[in-house]
């Protein structure tokens, strides 16, 4: 053998000397006692001498990473906390009272709920989800409550009184454990219910009237008939009883066939206070529409424009061959602005009208040709 030779062959021998070791480095293993290249087993529950055992691959990380460090978690006043050790079933009693936020007295019978606080924004939100029983666990005579909270999760508590106040929402934040106090929440109650008594000017009660309810942002309509909601109508005794929640609107809009629409205005009412309501009768004009000669306009369209609890609203009819119109069911008190439009002409407004309550205006009006 040549020194060229025996040099190629030492390296080919070094070659796969190499390769032998790289691969042992790479999958981990080492040599065992007994020299079979892996290590013993002990014998005892969950280990790989047991029949049917499978191995999993070990793990692989990239050179160069450091192991991942447990997720701090931020604790209700936004501080990062130790990661948690509580296990995810652990609860504790949150205690509660619940109070009237007026009187300062307990709330009996209030009702509590226990919710999983809404987390993260986008892809990522999570929404809110109740804990405790549906609709609440009601409160002793003395407005104490108890609920089984988890600890390590973001909770809230939704309570309102038993009489349907607006609920309360107090945001208890997460939880290490048990608070030494328990948390005070302040209820408002429902606010009573707003009577309605509607009589004519005689003070006999007025059934089938129509009370619709105006809130503050409501925007206007062309016809104030159909704004707001329509909260009830009266009874035969003229009595109508609405929910409290009316007392938060700006206006109540009263309508009846045969007399006057109302606007009252709820702004200044008392919170126990109710409402005594008199309609006048039906208010109408009576017009004559002529011309600069005094000749009667035939089929002329009569707009009457007025406005009612800041809703514009307008009654429309046509002359007769006479060049008369009667348009009722007008405000009583109100400004009242007849738009004329003559067959074939352009509108014009020609005067502003008010009519007395209940009574018919007769005028004639003279429409520029």
């Amino acid at each position: 053998m040549t020194r060229t030779q025996a040099f190629f062959f030492t390296l080919g021998i070094l070659m796969i000397l190499y390769g032998v070791a790289g691969k042992s480095w790479l999958t981990g293993s080492e040599g065992g006692p007994d020299g079979t290249g892996r290590a013993e087993d002990p014998a005892g529950p969950g280990s790989s001498s047991e029949p049917g055992f499978v191995a999993l691959p070990t793990p692989r990380r990239t050179p160069g990473t450091s192991p991942r460090k447990p997720t701090e978690r931020p604790t209700s006043n936004g501080s990062p906390s130790r990661p948690s050790t509580v296990p995810a079933d652990t609860t504790i009693a949150l205690q509660l009272i619940l109070k009237d936020a007026d009187t300062g007295q307990p709330c009996a019978g209030a009702l509590a709920e226990l919710w999983r606080s809404p987390k993260g924004t986008g892809p990522a939100y999570r929404p809110a989800r109740r804990l405790s029983s549906p609709g609440g666990s009601p409160a002793d005579r003395d407005g104490r409550v108890t609920l089984s909270a988890p600890l390590g999760v973001g909770v809230e508590v939704l309570a309102r009184t038993q009489d349907g106040g607006p609920r309360k929402r107090v945001v208890i934040g997460v939880l290490e454990s048990a608070p030494s106090e328990p948390t005070e929440i302040r209820l408002q109650r429902a606010p009573s219910p707003l009577r309605v008594n509607v009589t004519d000017s005689a003070q006999r009660p007025i059934p089938g009237v129509s009370i619709r309810i105006v809130s503050e942002g409501a925007r206007p309509r062309a016809e104030y008939s159909a704004s707001g909601v329509l909260g009830s109508r009266t009874g035969g005794n003229g009595e109508s009883t609405l929910s409290g929640k009316a007392r938060a609107a700006k206006w109540l809009l009263l309508d009846a066939p045969g007399y006057s629409p109302m606007a009252i205005s709820l702004a200044a009412l008392a919170p126990t206070e109710n409402i005594e309501a008199s309609l006048p009768g039906d208010t109408a004009l009576e017009l004559d529409i002529v011309d600069d000669a005094g000749n009667a306009l035939v089929k002329a369209v009569v707009e009457v424009e007025f406005s009612l609890a800041g809703f514009l609203a307008a009654r429309t009819a046509a002359t007769d061959e006479r060049g008369h119109v009667t348009i009722g069911h007008l405000p009583a008190d109100t400004p009242l602005r007849p738009v004329v439009t003559p067959k074939g002409g352009l509108p014009q407004t020609v005067e502003v009208l008010e009519s007395p309550p209940g009574e018919v205006l007769r005028a004639t009006l003279h429409v520029i040709q």
